[in-house]
């Protein structure tokens, strides 16, 4: 009986990161992603053919995508509600109904 009230009595520590985690992957994914594509697109010469409409869009998108990831992530360690907030600018899908 005294080992199971002394096992119950025992406190864990519980560490947290704060949302660290998702951030630094939201700015290596931006930073990954610049230095895998940036060179093509600063460089024409290297590439095979031009960049068409679709793919210049695409393009755009994703990297407004990481930057609204990161920012997100950001705005969720500090204050939740203005990340609620902060969906209106995202795309239709995520805001409430």
């Amino acid at each position: 009986m005294a080992a199971t009230s002394a096992a119950s009595q025992a406190s864990f520590q519980v560490r947290t990161t704060d949302g660290w985690f998702y951030t630094c992957v939201g700015v290596f994914a931006f930073l990954f992603s610049s230095a895998a594509f940036g060179p093509s697109i600063v460089y024409s010469e290297s590439r095979l053919g031009p960049i068409t409409p679709l793919v210049a869009a695409h393009g755009i998108v994703f990297f407004a995508w990481l930057l609204l990831f990161i920012a997100q992530t950001i705005l969720a360690r500090k204050e939740i509600s203005l990340c609620i907030a902060a969906w209106a600018f995202g795309p239709p899908f995520w805001q409430r109904r």
